[in-house]
């Protein structure tokens, strides 16, 4: 059953990224959840980055979770621009991992 949870990773073409990290935490129970991956950095402005990006994709984060493009991901996040608006929406950080919508 590995790799059958997937956490999501951003920058698609057109798109501008808020290098927010809410698509980069872990996935638990088929749920975005308050673990960030162990490769998303947070930066002195509150943005973060991935200290592994050119080799990021597929890449195994745990024993459930590899990184995804974020288009291919099954939720939103509150205030994505790559959200489509079809999805759970989820506002997820390091205090809490809620859907609100």
């Amino acid at each position: 059953m590995s790799f059958d949870r997937q956490v999501q990773v951003f920058l698609e073409p057109g798109i501008t990224c808020k290098n927010c990290g809410q698509c980069c935490h872990l996935l638990v129970n088929d749920e975005p959840s308050k673990i960030p991956c162990k490769h998303l950095l947070r930066q002195s402005d509150d943005t973060t980055r991935c200290n592994i990006y050119t080799n990021r994709l597929s890449t195994p984060l745990d024993s459930w979770n590899r990184c995804i493009l974020r288009k291919d991901s099954e939720f939103d996040y509150e205030g994505c621009p790559y959200n489509t608006g079809d999805k759970p929406v989820y506002r997820t950080n390091e205090i809490e991992a809620k859907r609100i919508k």
